[in-house]
């Protein structure tokens, strides 16, 4: 009797919550591309604006941090049993590649740019995680 009720689709409203979580964050992840250009392009000096161009990333940053707990809040029980892996392993590696680079840091070994590999790492471990797990795609 119960078997109309559980149904593998989504409900128009979770449709639509996933499409305005990816214009967010298609938004987000370009206001922080626009953010790193600008601060390439114009914070060399030392002025006043030098700090705030700097900085802009980071606030591009928490955005896409916050929407991401925010979609995390909109989601069922189930939906997050399956987030969870996803964010735990691409938290872990995130980790584990900062101490690897701050090891090779130490022992004179620079690698330039090295935040990106921090979070390339995390975000390849999270979305491998999530195929595996089938967690919703969002």
């Amino acid at each position: 009797m119960t078997r109309n009720l559980d149904s593998e689709q989504e409900t128009p409203l979770e449709r639509r919550r996933q499409r305005v979580f990816r214009v967010w964050m298609w938004s987000a992840t370009a206001s922080y591309l626009v953010a790193v250009l600008a601060a390439q392009q114009w914070a060399r000096g030392a002025g006043a604006w030098r700090v705030a161009l700097l900085l802009l990333p980071v606030v591009c940053v928490a955005w896409l941090i916050g929407l991401i707990v925010l979609r995390a809040r909109q989601l069922d029980e189930y939906q997050r049993q399956l987030l969870l892996p996803g964010l735990v392993t691409g938290f872990a590696l995130s980790m584990l590649t900062a101490l690897t680079l701050g090891a090779l840091h130490e022992a004179g070994l620079t690698v330039p740019s090295s935040g990106w590999p921090v979070a390339l790492v995390g975000i390849f471990g999270w979305e491998f995680t999530n195929v595996l797990v089938k967690a919703p795609i969002s």
